[in-house]
């Protein structure tokens, strides 16, 4: 039985997999290791990086014109700031690995190669690992490459393996989902044929709809690459990439803030500018800023806004929004790690990903009238694009709200309800 892998390296014994090697341009890695040149591969976490390199370890064991040892050095992570023990961690993790590239040869001449302790021992911390290394290629009859790792083919090969087959239409929309991301494909194929227990049954056909229902759980049980990516978003140089993509503000963000998210897996650059990377990350970035609203939220209100048949009753979702709204608008954006400015693009955006809705701002350099204009013809269109069944335009108010000297609005002005037509669609507006 093989399974999709969602941690660690794959093992092709129990996971589909697509050949490592032919994810990256080999030629030009072996013409480095020719050239005996270090070189880095970079790509954002949970990507494949390690299983490349076991693979490639693997293929130039087999050809015998070098020895590979892959070591992982995580573990020296610990050690902190100690580098006496940072540096005997490596000594042993480069040590108990170095066996792995002897299959069928005498390994009797490395019989005197000090051991870790040895070598901490005798050298100053700074130097024990290059002597280390210097003394065992000596010893070693070919040059060393030592790898240190820092710290619709997938799912055929299912169908191969199982016999269960997916709906053509799932694959266009697991792309638009992941945007290729490894980890996000196999996550999502993971959960669809084997954490969904009804659908372990190989004659279960996999649909878009098992694929959504399978992405919902993925992005609700917070598994750790999703988590550990949300994290990344109170980072000060996150914000300033990904805030005014979430407002639609020109972004004063300094090219290596872009670089870096980029590096994180994020965004992407593309023709017309940067976006975020997939649809998924789409839906969690918004999610996890305004967590703490969304919570919030639920406490205060029980979900009367869901039909008996599962349909979201948006008459009182809008309501009960427009009450949260003013009784909370001043506190909650406090809470959303510095992303206050979009605070009710994020808060709308977490709730309501189920219905088309264009978010507004009034503010004292525009007018209702105009802002509604161009609001409906969006919407319109946007509704339009998805076949919606329903469209809705949000205008979050940002005038002063009427205070004891009189100035401003009051909340009966800002929270109303209003209607438009465009496009053959009926839209509502609220106001908030």
């Amino acid at each position: 039985m093989k399974f999709f892998n969602t941690a660690g390296p794959v093992n092709k014994e129990i996971h589909y997999k697509v050949d490592p090697l032919s994810r990256w341009n080999l030629e030009e890695i072996i013409n480095f290791i020719a050239q005996e040149k270090y070189f880095i591969l970079h790509a954002p976490r949970q990507t494949g990086k390690t299983s490349c390199m076991l693979a490639l370890q693997k293929k130039l064991n087999f050809e015998k014109n070098y020895y590979s040892v892959y070591a992982n050095i995580e573990t020296a992570q610990t050690a902190r700031n100690d580098v006496k023990q940072g540096i005997f961690t490596v000594l042993g993790e480069i040590s108990n690995r170095l066996f792995d590239c002897f299959t069928d040869e005498d390994t009797s001449f490395l019989s005197d190669l000090p051991s870790s302790k040895e070598m901490i021992e005798s050298y100053s911390p700074n130097i024990a690992l290059n002597e280390y290394l210097k003394l065992l290629c000596s010893k070693l009859p070919r040059p060393l490459v030592l790898f240190i790792d820092e710290i619709k083919k997938l799912y055929q090969e299912h169908t191969n393996h199982s016999g269960q087959l997916f709906d053509e239409k799932c694959f266009p929309f697991v792309y638009r989902l992941t945007g290729g991301q490894p980890w996000l494909v196999n996550a999502l194929a993971y959960e669809v044929t084997y954490e969904i227990k009804e659908n372990r049954d190989p004659a279960v056909i996999i649909t878009p709809e098992h694929i959504n229902i399978a992405k919902e759980h993925l992005i609700l049980s917070r598994q750790t690459h999703l988590d550990q990516l949300a994290d990344k978003l109170s980072e000060e140089r996150v914000y300033r990439v990904i805030a005014p993509m979430l407002t639609g503000h020109l972004s004063h963000a300094h090219e290596d803030d872009t670089e870096y998210c980029v590096d994180l897996g994020l965004i992407k650059k593309t023709a017309s500018g940067n976006v975020v990377s997939n649809d998924i990350y789409k839906e969690v970035i918004p999610r996890e800023i305004s967590k703490l609203s969304q919570d919030k939220f639920l406490s205060l209100f029980q979900p009367v806004w869901i039909n008996p048949d599962g349909s979201l009753n948006t008459e009182k979702l809008f309501t009960l929004f427009q009450e949260f709204w003013r009784e909370n608008s001043d506190i909650w954006a406090v809470d959303m790690a510095g992303y206050k400015e979009a605070a009710p693009h994020l808060v709308f955006q977490a709730f309501l990903q189920r219905v088309v809705i264009e978010l507004k701002m009034l503010t004292e350099r525009n007018s209702y009238k105009s802002v509604k204009k161009e609001a409906l013809m969006q919407t319109a269109a946007y509704a339009d694009l998805c076949n919606a069944t329903e469209a809705h335009i949000i205008v979050f108010d940002r005038t002063g709200t009427k205070g004891v000297d009189g100035e401003g609005k009051s909340w009966k002005e800002k929270a109303f309800r209003d209607n438009g037509n465009e496009g053959g669609y009926e839209i509502t507006i609220w106001g908030m």
